[in-house]
């Protein structure tokens, strides 16, 4: 324990309390650069042959047209995601650099302060963003290893080569086994580590968001002092700048993961119908396929159990105010309580897309979604007769 304590400490940054580690995983494939190196030139040159692999795959998909092709593609299309998420990442990366140095300074200025409440309550967060984190590269790292795992298995046996193919891409030792398969590997390793580092981070930021709001309703609480007004006064108008960078922060974020949940949101109803034919379609699979579902379906949860949380929490706000001494301020700072009480009203919410919230129920509707396609899917694989 003292030796894993020593290595995640490794992980840590006081620059960035909460997402330190999220930042160093991404830093290891070059999609973090806040220092431009050469080693992150090299990095980043590598995601561009990735993506250069990935395009012969869908080249390769439309000369040979045939399912064999499909079903790789469709099977393993989280990974698609992936260099999804991390070419939309360096796309725009000025805005998430910008919003990153804004959750560090921030989570900074709180734990260098003097409220024991805030204090707690962001070091609350932080744990529990770095249990949802090692939880979900823990079970990311076994998932990539059971699927590589899959080439080595039973290495006699004859079309090994299609036996474990997840990127079906151009390479010109496609026929020699063990070149095409470490080629494999390293592609389903890199993809992974985009793919983890996104998501975490992402779920981190969610995790930031829900804490916050919990300090906002605390510093709600605490706003007013019925024996001075002009404290008051100041409080309500710091408050009201904090909260306004905070919610400015949420849409930008928002509009930063939206486009790509949408995407993910499609691909995962696709896929995940898709993975329960294979579960009962090929019987020597059928555990790996689904410890496959199962990640995918707690990947999903990750997204939705948190961005509801926020969208909950986002509601209790207000009523810090209420529970604040105002009966026995002035009228002037009623009135601006109660001008801040409305703002703090405001419904924060996360989307997939233009029109799909980010919610529990959501998630509902995307798991009867699944069963509605793989309903689709059996009837159509079934010989007639």
């Amino acid at each position: 324990m003292v030796i894993l304590r020593k290595i995640l400490k490794i992980l840590e940054d006081p620059k960035y309390p909460s997402i330190a580690p999220h930042l160093y995983l991404m830093s290891l494939t070059g999609l973090w650069h806040p220092i431009r190196s050469i080693g992150a030139i090299i990095k980043r040159a590598l995601f561009y042959i990735t993506v250069a692999l990935l395009f012969s795959q869908y080249v390769r998909i439309i000369i040979k047209f045939d399912n064999y092709s499909l079903n790789i593609l469709l099977r393993y299309a989280p990974f698609h995601i992936g260099v999804i998420k991390a070419a939309h990442f360096l796309k725009n990366y000025n805005l998430w650099e910008d919003f990153i140095t804004y959750i560090g300074s921030l989570e900074q200025k709180q734990l260098s302060g003097k409220d024991r409440v805030v204090n707690n309550l962001v070091n609350n967060y932080i744990n529990y963003n770095r249990y949802v984190t090692y939880l979900f590269w823990t079970m990311s790292l076994v998932m990539c290893n059971w699927l590589i795992s899959e080439f080595y298995q039973n290495p006699e046996k004859e079309s090994n080569v299609e036996k474990f193919v997840m990127f079906d891409v151009y390479a010109p030792f496609s026929e020699q086994p063990y070149a095409y398969g470490a080629l494999q590997n390293m592609m389903a390793y890199l993809i992974g580590c985009y793919i983890v580092g996104w998501d975490t981070l992402v779920v981190a930021v969610i995790i930031f968001f829900n804490g916050q709001l919990k300090i906002a309703k605390h510093y709600c609480t605490n706003l007013i002092d019925g024996n001075n007004s002009e404290i008051s006064h100041k409080n309500i108008a710091d408050f009201h700048q904090h909260y306004i960078m905070l919610i400015k922060y949420q849409k930008t974020f928002n509009a930063l993961i939206s486009p790509i949940m949408f995407t993910y949101l499609v691909n995962v109803s696709v896929n995940l119908g898709f993975s329960i034919i294979e579960i009962f379609q090929d019987k020597d699979k059928a555990v790996l396929n689904f410890m496959y579902l199962i990640a995918c379906f707690i990947q999903l949860l990750f997204y939705y159990w948190h961005t509801n949380e926020v969208t909950v929490q986002s509601l209790n706000v207000s009523y810090g105010i209420f529970e604040s001494d105002w009966t026995a301020a002035d009228l002037r700072v009623q009135k601006e309580a109660a001008l801040l009480c409305v703002l703090t009203t405001k419904r924060l919410i996360f989307k997939a897309g233009p029109y799909n919230e980010m919610t529990l129920s959501t998630f509902i509707g995307v798991i009867k979604g699944t069963y509605s396609f793989y309903t689709l899917l059996s009837k159509t694989n079934k010989p007639h007769e």
